[in-house]
């Protein structure tokens, strides 16, 4: 009995349901004889054709029409049934093909998981908006322009009598606040703790709209001098030095040996501004636990040059951003117009704050948002193809169900039932990888990285993946039910025998694998500039020897902002250092110790402008910026900087009556080319003339990929400040010393801690933190989509040889050479791969312009990167092709002939 009739019998509405049943207890013995061919038992022969193709009685009814008179409640209660006996089936089914479910589960899984993560990396620090009330309108402003000569557009601190004019005088801002870092040592209990703290002007908290969750926040009234000085804690302080007691509010607490009264406790999660992008010389390192008042003294109010406050404002409710720009000028203006010779050229610019945050990370973010959505691609691409492969070798049986009497949408629930089976098992997977990946990729993100408090798994993000690969495997089942008409199901029954495949449907998931090695070479290209990017960065010299040297923060007490009482104080702290470092000096195991304000490489800097004695004065706009640093003797053997002429400094220039000055030789070039600065004199912002009594070697300050600028160092008799940085230089573990430095402050001050020790080796490589997450995630990513590829390339050439089995059996048997068959495939693999590299090298050369700000000396159209991306992966290719390709030159011809 030939399987056309039983198509012709099956659709033809006169035949009778004697005649159909013969025909499918005809086909239920053909399948229980080929079973048992296999090896099956008898009886479980015949159970087994029983499941696959269902209750022959149900199959006659639905042939005939019976069901069609049946209640509501009938056919519900078969449809669950259907569903029920689809639902096993499909589990049998994947129980029998191990290989193929676990790679279908595993790739849905990784591009659930990854691609989760990612998006909730970029959600937390890109999209979701600030955690306060205000978040989404709050702005920050900053001051710009040229002053002295510093350029149009570099993101300034703004003066504190600027500041007062602006909140004064500003009519589109509702609420106008200033803040700056401040350093508190906390005394409690006999225990001295450093912690990371802010004074905030009146309105700070106010402009966010944020309450305390226990008192009050700060208010006009303690910012004026005299004030009773109060504080403000954070939740996490609170609960981990003083108990979660309720009583704190009201107590009095020792900060900088200044008694504070708490007025209020911060709630839970409160943070601000980590991560900010602040104008330049204001860094925000730990976590913010204090806030004071900012208490603004006559002295600042008449120093409009002393750039040292970041603003935040709230735009009144309706006003454009035009209107905030059109204020801020007019109020500058004014200012300029006041103070024509400190306020020359400057002038105000305002972001939303959310923007700013993040803005130093975003290019990086993005590119890796577009690398896990190609990876994401090429896990649903890889799965249909998956889909497609598995679709088409069970197409016979596929002819069979629909010669049986299942239609189009029973066949189509069948399909429904084994993907939605796979996405479950894929996505449920995929929560522990994104879970997993989230965690390790913060693991691995550099401490810059803003926001990182709310990032998080989005289970909206996560859901919305896991439809979209849903119904992508649905619809790729959709569109081969779509297809099966009944003339198709015929020739699939004869291509069944004869074993050749549909061309059309060939073609189809060969470019699907065309794609995917495109997108590969996209994304291997883009991790091969990142990586050489990396590579490059780390060859360059930062100037400065890291190898066994070690570095802390030493930070002592202060309250005072005033300039006046400032530099009252400074020789005292001079004083501290020097006998810090004569105590040091002299312990075992030191080789050279030195402090400085600024450390290289750490993010803190400061600029100044300067004249040179004997050269005319910088031309309007001339840009005389130097970067510089009070800095003692025995700093520059701690740090490995060279000497290359004159003398350092010794212990004769600790007398503030030693006007000396150190330059590099950045700065001998840019000032005193071709000549030798020695002896030269030059102004900086304060005191009269200083000697250059020697050159030292460049040093790159504030980024790894920077040219190092010009810059200058004072003994610390000239610039201390209260925040130094030591650097110690000893023979083995540097580390080992931190207990040397605790034992020796105990001696001079038991009340001045210790902060950040770490080896010098990482401060420089959290320069390069950035480019190595970048480079490590979208290499990782790219390598994924390599594999993916291959195994979709390698899954398509094994089963065209499967279904050419009998074809290359008929070749072996007239003759061919094995290695004929063997070029034969492996030309079918590289041909795919040809094609993907080609489609890949022309979205490299766009992705290459994108990624053209975050390269370093490589061109992003580099051919030695693209000709490595290319030869990698055709290489690959081959590969992945020779496995089928010997399973091939291994087919028996006798037995191909024997098929069907």
């Amino acid at each position: 009995m030939s399987r056309r009739r039983l198509f012709r019998l099956a659709s033809r509405r006169s035949t009778s349901v004697e005649d159909l049943d013969e025909e499918l207890r005809l086909h239920l013995d053909l399948r229980v004889a080929e079973l048992v061919s296999e090896g099956w038992e008898p009886e479980a022969a015949r159970a087994e054709a029983l499941r696959r193709f269902g209750d022959l009685e149900r199959h006659r009814r639905v042939a005939q029409g019976i069901d069609r008179g049946k209640d509501g409640e009938a056919r519900r209660r078969d449809w669950w049934d259907g569903f029920r006996q689809d639902l096993q089936f499909a589990l049998r089914a994947f129980g029998r093909q191990p290989g193929f479910t676990a790679v279908a589960v595993l790739t849905l899984a990784f591009g659930i998981g990854a691609t989760t993560a990612i998006l909730s990396i970029v959600n937390g620090v890109l999209v979701r908006p600030l955690p306060y009330p205000n978040g989404d309108r709050v702005v920050q402003v900053w001051q710009t322009g040229i002053q002295g000569s510093r350029a149009e557009g570099v993101m300034l601190p703004v003066s504190a009598a600027n500041f007062v004019d602006l909140r004064q005088q500003s009519t589109t801002l509702e609420r106008l606040a200033a803040f700056r870092n401040w350093d508190y040592t906390l005394s409690e209990d006999g225990e001295t703790t450093l912690l990371a703290g802010a004074r905030v002007a009146a309105g700070f908290f106010e402009a966010l709209g944020v309450e305390p969750a226990r008192g009050r926040t700060l208010t006009a009234a303690d910012e004026l001098v005299g004030a009773e000085p109060v504080a403000l804690i954070g939740d996490g302080l609170w609960r981990r030095r003083f108990g979660a007691d309720p009583a704190v509010v009201g107590r009095t607490i020792s900060l900088n040996r200044t008694s504070f009264r708490v007025v209020g406790v911060m709630p839970r999660g409160f943070q601000f501004p980590r991560g900010a992008e602040l104008p330049a010389g204001l860094r925000f390192g730990a976590h913010t636990e204090i806030w004071t008042p900012l208490v603004i003294t006559p002295g600042e109010l008449e120093a409009r040059g002393m750039l040292n406050l970041a603003l935040i404002g709230l735009p009144k409710p309706g006003v454009t951003d035009g209107a905030v720009a059109g204020d801020l000028e007019t109020v500058m203006s004014r200012i300029r117009e006041s103070y024509p010779r400190e306020a020359a050229n400057t002038t105000a610019r305002h972001g939303a704050l959310g923007d700013l945050a993040v803005a130093g990370v975003r290019p990086a973010l993005l590119v890796l948002l577009g690398a896990v959505g190609f990876l994401l691609l090429i896990a649903c691409v890889n799965v249909s193809n998956l889909l497609l492969t598995r679709t088409a070798a069970r197409y016979r049986e596929l002819a069979v169900r629909s010669a049986l009497g299942a239609g189009r949408r029973r066949l189509l629930r069948l399909f429904v039932t084994e993907n939605l089976l796979l996405a479950i098992a894929g996505g449920a997977l995929g929560v522990v990888v994104a879970i997993a990946g989230k965690n390790a990729l913060l693991a691995v993100a550099p401490a810059s990285l803003p926001r990182v408090d709310d990032v998080a798994v989005d289970w909206r993000v996560l859901g919305g993946i896991f439809l979209v690969v849903l119904l992508v495997g649905l619809g790729f089942g959709a569109l081969v039910v779509a297809e099966a008409r009944q003339g198709d199901l015929v020739e699939g029954l004869r291509e069944g025998s004869k074993g050749s495949g549909n061309r059309a449907k060939s073609r189809l998931r060969q470019g699907l694998v065309v794609l995917e090695v495109a997108v590969s070479v996209i994304l291997l290209a883009g991790a091969g500039l990142l990586g050489r990017t990396f590579l490059n960065l780390r060859s360059v010299s930062p100037g400065l020897v890291t190898e066994g040297a070690m570095t802390a923060r030493i930070p002592l007490p202060l309250m005072t902002s005033n300039f006046r009482e400032f530099m009252a104080l400074a020789p005292s702290w001079g004083r501290f250092y020097n006998q810090l470092l004569d105590d040091l000096a002299q312990r075992p195991g030191v080789e050279a110790v030195g402090v400085i304000s600024s450390l290289p490489l750490s993010g803190a800097w400061e600029s100044t402008q300067i004249l040179v004695e004997g050269q005319p004065p910088p031309e309007p706009g001339e840009s005389r910026d130097v970067y510089f640093a009070g800095a003692s003797e025995g700093l520059f053997d701690a740090l490995g900087i060279p000497l290359v002429r004159g003398r350092g400094f010794t212990t004769a220039d600790r007398d503030s009556s030693a006007r000396v000055v150190l330059v590099s030789e950045a700065m001998a070039r840019a000032f005193w080319p071709g000549q030798d600065p020695l002896g030269e004199r030059i102004r900086a912002f304060f005191g009269g003339p200083l000697e250059v009594i020697g050159v030292v070697g460049d040093v790159r300050y504030r980024e790894i990929g920077v040219p190092p600028p010009p810059a200058m160092y004072f003994p610390i008799s000239i610039y201390p400040t209260p925040n130094m940085s030591l650097v110690l230089r000893a023979a083995g573990d540097p580390l080992a010393q931190v207990g040397t430095v605790r034992e020796a402050l105990r001696v001079i001050d038991p009340a001045v801690p210790i902060s950040d020790a770490r080896p010098m080796k990482d401060v420089l490589a959290a320069s390069l933190a950035q480019e190595r997450f970048s480079a490590l995630l979208i290499g990782g990513f790219a390598l994924a989509a390599m594999g993916l590829a291959v195994l979709g390339l390698y899954g398509v050439i094994s089963f065209g040889v499967a279904r050419r089995n009998r074809e290359i059996g008929v070749r072996l048997a007239l003759g061919a050479a094995p290695r004929t068959v063997v070029a034969m495939v492996l030309r079918e693999g590289v041909t795919m791969a040809g094609l993907g590299l080609l489609l890949g090298l022309v979205g490299a050369l766009a992705l290459g312009r994108l990624l053209s700000s975050l390269v370093y000396q490589v061109s992003p159209s580099d051919p030695l990167t693209l000709g490595a991306v290319a030869v990698v992966l055709l290489a690959v290719a081959v590969v992945a092709s020779l496995v089928p390709a010997r399973r091939a030159m291994r087919v028996d011809p006798v037995s191909a002939l024997r098929q069907d």
